[in-house]
């Protein structure tokens, strides 16, 4: 019998922490496919973390740079049969699907609709207070707004939470909050939270949507269905000017 082709997923972590990139590299391991090749890139440019808009803009030139210098056979290993942007504000998601001939995946955007199909009804815990503005659009332009009971920030530090062992109090404390408002299922707002799920959904005793599982286990439903996803075309290319005149991958 013939071995199944290899699908190659390349997740993005658009901010420039390796050790941010090893530990989703880890946690995206667990129950993978064999016939899935996992592969992690790390933003060249940009913050260590993204809890600003202004971090958010930096990081979208960044991964829409190593998207297109995979495309163009640039990277150590052949381009990916699909990308998953690995940071809850789905940064450059649009812009990524109309650069890509392969499906794009956000994990806020595939966080929201697993948590749907737990539960009619979920909340987002998120780190910053400054990320909320990000996450409130979204819900908007997923048309998930009507479905969400709460959107909670824990004010813990995206790198802090990177390193807890256990869940921090404050967000332990504002999961108890989620809960209280009737959500159903709890979205982790948070690549960084990832390995803290176990603990907190046995802790709070609801469905806990890890973002980063919930957008590599869809990627891969698209990625085995061609049909169903097709990826959008840009329009008209143009000339560019100043640091873009040579491309996106020559960043």
């Amino acid at each position: 019998m013939r071995e199944p082709a290899m699908l190659r997923l390349k997740v993005i972590n658009p901010n420039t922490s390796q050790a941010m990139s090893q530990q989703m590299a880890h946690s995206l391991q667990r129950q993978l496919a064999r016939d899935v090749h996992l592969e992690v890139l790390t933003a060249e440019h940009g913050a260590p973390s993204i809890e600003t808009a202004i971090e958010e803009a930096m990081a979208v030139v960044a991964l829409l740079a190593l998207i297109a210098r995979d495309r163009e056979g640039l990277l150590e290993t052949p381009p990916a049969d699909g990308y998953l942007l690995a940071c809850f504000g789905d940064p450059g998601l649009e812009a990524a699907r109309e650069l890509s001939p392969v499906p794009v995946i956000g994990i806020a955007q595939a966080a929201m609709h697993m948590a749907t199909l737990a539960a009619p009804s979920f909340a987002i815990v998120t780190s910053m207070t400054s990320t909320l503005p990000m996450s409130e659009q979204l819900l908007e332009r997923y048309a998930m707004r009507p479905l969400c009971k709460a959107l909670l920030a824990c004010d813990v530090p995206v790198l802090a939470l990177s390193e807890a062992r256990t869940p921090p109090v404050p967000l332990l404390e504002r999961c108890e909050h989620a809960r209280a408002s009737g959500a159903g299922s709890i979205v982790l707002g948070c690549a960084a939270m990832g390995p803290l799920r176990d603990a907190i959904a046995s802790e709070i005793g609801l469905p806990v949507v890890d973002p980063l599982l919930a957008g590599r286990d869809l990627l891969l439903t698209l990625m085995r269905q061609p049909a169903v996803a097709r990826a959008k075309q840009a329009g008209e290319v143009k000339p560019l000017s100043g640091v873009f005149a040579r491309g996106l991958a020559a960043l």
